[in-house]
């Protein structure tokens, strides 16, 4: 994944994430923090009740994080969620779905295209698996004693068709 130079405004109390590792000031790629104070030649975050102050001569490798993927936000914990499910998504499955309404200390508000086909798309399991799990093997197709990857054994008189 490739880096992009932004110019961006931040002001003392927006909310950023880390997105690169930094192990000269102990912070990770995801890291959440809040801006704590802002001069002309540094930035002060506030990650977890520690500040650490970062150079603003060198780009700052922090994007805004007022918004986070479901993904992104497992072992977070926030007052208040509001998660966008529609029903025709793939990614709208019961592992998502847990994970973006189990964040939440207060309040979950779920906003879809279609709360009668919510529930029956939730219900769906995300499989992960392999690709050649895709394309099962048809075996009571194949001829006695062939193997899977040759050709089909054509009968007298067969033809093969080709499309």
């Amino acid at each position: 994944m490739g880096y992009h130079l932004n110019r961006a405004e931040l002001s003392v109390g927006d909310h950023v994430r880390i997105t690169r590792n930094d192990a000269q000031n102990d912070l990770v790629n995801g890291q959440l923090a809040k801006v704590a104070a802002i001069d002309a030649t540094s930035v002060t975050i506030d990650t977890n009740g520690r500040h650490v102050q970062l150079p603003t001569n060198r780009p700052l490798n922090m994007d805004y994080a007022y918004t986070t993927t479901a993904h992104s936000a497992q072992g977070l914990t926030c007052g208040r969620v509001l998660y966008n499910a529609e029903s025709f998504s793939r990614t709208t499955a019961q592992d998502t779905y847990y994970v973006s309404i189990s964040r939440e200390r207060h309040e979950v508000v779920v906003f879809t295209d279609d709360a009668k086909k919510l529930p029956e798309r939730v219900d769906q399991l995300t499989y992960k698996g392999l690709a050649h799990d895709l394309q099962p093997v048809a075996t009571n197709e194949l001829a006695h004693g062939q193997n899977e990857l040759d050709p089909p054994a054509l009968g007298a008189g067969s033809e093969l068709e080709v499309g």
